[in-house]
């Protein structure tokens, strides 16, 4: 139990003295991969290019979403500085090919 509070109180103090902690979530999408993608391309060859989506959902039509999410930032976040976010979207029919392709980026990944 000492340990615990011992570890949460040098946590505390770390960020109370300014620390900077960087944090990441998913992995980047090559911008060239992203380019890569075309309309008709079967849902193996997405997966080749971009690999596992971090999410599947479907659409209102029925057909196939799949998303992969990259996040990268420093805490606390400070004014004026943006994290890197990404999020890209790949809809696929339902015979497994793709329909449509939607991303944002704050900055793109070379």
């Amino acid at each position: 139990m000492k340990k615990i509070n011992l570890l949460y109180a040098l946590l505390l103090i770390l960020l109370m003295a300014g620390c900077s902690i960087p944090v990441e979530m998913g992995r980047p999408v090559a911008l060239a991969n992203l380019q890569a993608i075309d309309q008709n391309m079967t849902s193996q060859q997405v997966k080749n290019l971009l690999g596992e989506p971090m999410a599947v959902g479907r659409d209102n039509e029925g057909n196939q979403t799949w998303t992969w999410y990259h996040l990268r930032a420093t805490l606390p976040v400070k004014a004026g500085v943006d994290p890197q976010m990404q999020r890209v979207t790949i809809t696929l029919s339902l015979d497994g090919r793709v329909l449509s392709t939607a991303y944002d980026m704050s900055k793109p990944t070379e």
